[in-house]
């Protein structure tokens, strides 16, 4: 049974004037805060239906995300001042904590040496799963330039985390999926093209085909009634209906059979 918590809101902090979404960080019951994204007055459903479907996929597989949570929004803790870019929040939102630690943007430039002389932890595996979680669900918004990819430091390690699945399922609409089945990313619309890629797979040699089978074996091993079910469990508040849920689930399912062929051609495109 899939069981996503439930938390209010209790202060406002600021909107984020990030591209597209403009989530806002808001303080919860639960002490935590939370960067939450919200219906846009209704008009938006979409972005809240694919971050919820990413996450509890992402979390099935072990892809290193923030916790997350659904997010009850109280429109009295937004004052007759606050100016919002898409509408006040209002209604059941989704929210992903707020990292804690030291946190860096993973940009166009980061190196993979570089990062890599300040950790013992592994690198490859985070950055692996990623690129493979993304072909699986056809993230159109992870790219070199735009890599939605946080670098997180604490006292104890470094991680990779990735944020923002608004633009999984390519942005379609989820009756026309159908005709996304077998695509690739366009050339350059994938974290394999990046320069900390190409590092990090000749620095492992022989081993990063170990690291990318054990993962694609996550994938596969993944039972189809888990995704149902994770499918199933969209919030109705949210109005996805009973097609768009078959066509959704069909998609996951189908793409999940074929994710080792699909990755094994863009390596080879990329020049790996």
């Amino acid at each position: 049974m899939i069981i996503t918590k439930t938390f209010h809101t209790e202060r406002f902090i600021e909107e984020l004037q990030t591209r597209g979404s403009f989530p806002s960080k808001i303080e919860c019951n639960d002490g935590n805060i939370y960067v939450v994204k919200h219906s846009q007055i209704g008009n938006n459903y979409k972005q809240l239906i694919n971050e919820y479907i990413a996450a509890h996929l992402a979390k099935l597989i072990g892809l290193r995300i923030p916790d997350f949570a659904l997010i009850r929004i109280n429109p009295e803790i937004f004052s007759d001042k606050a100016k919002f870019e898409r509408g006040k929040p209002k209604g059941l939102g989704f929210g992903s904590k707020f990292l804690e630690g030291t946190i860096k943007e993973f940009l166009s430039n980061t190196e993979y040496r570089e990062l890599k002389k300040i950790t013992n932890k592994p690198l490859e595996r985070d950055f692996t799963a990623i690129c493979i979680f993304d072909l699986w669900l056809r993230n159109s918004d992870r790219s070199i330039n735009n890599c939605n990819l946080l670098i997180q430091e604490t006292t104890k390690s470094i991680n990779l985390v990735a944020i923002d699945h608004v633009s999984i399922f390519a942005e379609l609409n989820y009756l026309k999926l159908d005709n996304e089945k077998n695509e690739l990313p366009p050339i350059g619309d994938t974290l394999i093209y990046h320069d900390f890629f190409s590092e990090m797979y000749y620095d492992n040699g022989i081993f990063f085909n170990k690291i990318k089978e054990e993962l694609l074996q996550s994938v596969y091993e993944l039972p189809e009634d888990s995704i149902s079910e994770i499918v199933e469990s969209v919030p109705e508040e949210w109005h996805l209906s009973s097609e768009q849920k078959e066509k959704i689930t069909d998609f996951i399912i189908y793409r999940k059979k074929v994710i080792g062929s699909q990755i094994n051609s863009v390596l080879k495109d990329a020049g790996f």
